[in-house]
């Protein structure tokens, strides 16, 4: 009888790997082929709302899509932006520094949901993803970034 072998942790030269991905401007087509190019297993899907008017992208299709190109897909909602974060954001009510630091703090009560992304994270190449094309523009570059503050940097954060 062979032993199977232990599940190997997702290492890179500093610890482990967060990418981030932005849907907006590509086709479905494109999105999968850079997933897979970058060897994503899973596509954690951090919007609160799984819709999206873009064709390809609302959770049914996604998980099609990328379960086609051999990746797992999750959602997380709670790490996703309150609505009433974006409606302020949109409204013009807040800017975009003060929108990212509110996401921030948001984050303070969702330690629930964090520590299973961190552990995700730990053994399987996760990719963040959000409609936002720039992640310096949303609240997946907040979230990658505490996360790796959380694991004392040792989750190296790339953006495709």
């Amino acid at each position: 009888m062979r032993s199977i072998p232990a599940r190997q942790p997702n290492p890179t030269s500093t610890g482990l790997q967060l990418t981030t991905i932005g849907y907006e401007g590509r086709s479905p087509d494109e999105f999968a082929a850079l997933l897979a190019k970058n060897r994503i297993e899973v596509l954690v899907d951090v919007r609160q709302r799984a819709g999206s008017r873009k064709r390809g992208f609302a959770k049914s299709a996604l998980q099609k899509l990328v379960a086609a190109a051999g990746i797992e897909y999750q959602h997380f909602p709670l790490l996703g932006t309150p609505a009433s974060l974006r409606q302020r954001l949109k409204a013009g009510d807040l800017d975009l520094q003060h929108y990212l630091g509110e996401y921030r703090s948001h984050l303070d009560d969702q330690n629930e949901s964090l520590e299973a992304l961190e552990s995700l994270i730990a053994y399987k190449r996760c990719c963040l993803l959000c409609v936002e094309a720039d992640p310096q523009e949303c609240h997946r570059s907040i979230l990658a970034e505490v996360v790796s503050e959380r694991n004392i940097g040792k989750i190296d954060v790339l953006h495709l």
